[in-house]
């Protein structure tokens, strides 16, 4: 099914500026139905596509499509604490507590051939949540150089040595046990072609590195759900968990949410948001200097701060950036770049616009 809401024009629009007869918004119930609706006509413009439908939409005739970059994207939260059903982050995990495994798995994966390959081109490694807009950090956080051998000689001064099978084994590790396996779970959405992808490639980076990691994917709900409904990033079910996230127009309240200490989700704090259990009584004091601070900045030195302080723990790994998709009939004259607004049309055109829930 699918709901309909209409909207007419000004009865005296402004001097100068062309106007529309009436927009439709349709809420469909999915992404395939809003592309079939935009490739028959019914609809001109759809909102929030797939970044995977791109190619698609390079094949569909009278369609066009806008894919600027925006703040955020695709990461990977790395699970601070033990791998739970709930977590306790007064218990450090066993294999990702330690900085020079997690740094490995960020040297030793290449980040470019995911952006390059998966992305068709369009979009481009990541490296913080203030990547784009009046918050980007300049000078930008760097990206992480992909070295294998450096990867290596990481998880080799972590105390994991090659087994047998070529997997690493605990040998003199921070926490882990000697003896035990370098095995790690990675957690995603199902029916994410892109995320899948990006799964395979990171596995295949890693293997060669000497690191074992499986997928154990979930619906969107058991992955991003709350905390009393069992939800895997609120519980701390996880070793490695991809999603997405975007920082906003101020990104005061999220980069507490991400990386206060407060935020960390317990038995008591169910709704805490800081889902990789970083803590680092540094980063509590920068964002609470920053709350209190009116000079937007100062704000941003002091957010840009954790975004450089994420690069150097890597308790988050930044994929690939996000890319704010419109496709549209060629009949629309104009799409803004940054959102979807108000599209030209020829005076006393309709235009119809299918909309569909943002990706989890």
């Amino acid at each position: 099914c699918s709901a309909e809401r209409r909207r007419r024009r000004c009865p005296a629009p402004r001097a100068g500026k062309a106007y529309i007869d009436q927009v439709f918004f349709r809420i469909v119930p999915s992404v395939e139905v809003a592309t079939q609706l935009l490739q028959s006509g019914e609809v001109d413009i759809m909102w929030n596509p797939k970044l995977d439908q791109m190619p698609d939409f390079d094949k569909m005739t009278g369609v066009k499509y806008d894919a600027p970059a925006r703040s955020g994207g695709e990461k990977l939260f790395l699970n601070l604490a033990e791998n739970k059903d709930p977590s306790d982050p007064s218990k450090p995990h066993p294999i990702l507590s330690d900085q020079r495994v997690r740094m490995a798995i960020a040297v030793g994966t290449n980040w470019s051939r995911i952006a390059n390959d998966l992305l068709y081109g369009k979009a481009k490694v990541s490296t913080s949540d203030l990547s784009e807009g009046p918050w980007k950090c300049d000078p930008a956080v760097p990206r992480y150089t992909y070295d294998p051998a450096q990867a290596k000689e990481l998880l080799t001064q972590a105390g994991w040595i090659p087994g047998p099978d070529g997997i690493r084994v605990a040998k003199g590790a921070k926490l882990a046990p000697d003896g035990t396996r370098l095995r790690l779970k990675f957690t995603t959405t199902t029916g994410d072609k892109i995320r899948e992808a990006t799964q395979l490639l990171v596995i295949q980076d890693m293997r060669a590195a000497g690191m074992e990691i499986y997928i154990e994917n979930s619906p969107t709900s058991v992955v991003t759900g709350n905390w009393d409904s069992g939800a895997q990033r609120a519980d701390g079910n996880f070793d490695i968990l991809m999603f997405n996230g975007y920082a906003g127009s101020d990104p005061h309240s999220y980069m507490v949410e991400f990386w206060d200490s407060s935020s960390i989700p317990s038995v008591n704090n169910k709704g805490g948001r800081n889902y990789s259990r970083f803590s680092d009584p540094k980063a509590d004091a920068i964002l609470k200097a920053a709350a209190s601070e009116v000079d937007n900045a100062k704000r941003k030195v002091a957010y840009c701060q954790l975004a450089q302080m994420t690069h150097e723990r890597a308790n988050m790994i930044y994929t690939y950036q996000a890319l704010r998709i419109n496709a549209y009939r060629d009949r629309v004259q104009t799409i803004p770049k940054q959102r979807l607004g108000q599209p030209g049309m020829e005076r006393g055109r309709l235009v119809a616009v299918a909309m569909t829930s943002p990706t989890a």
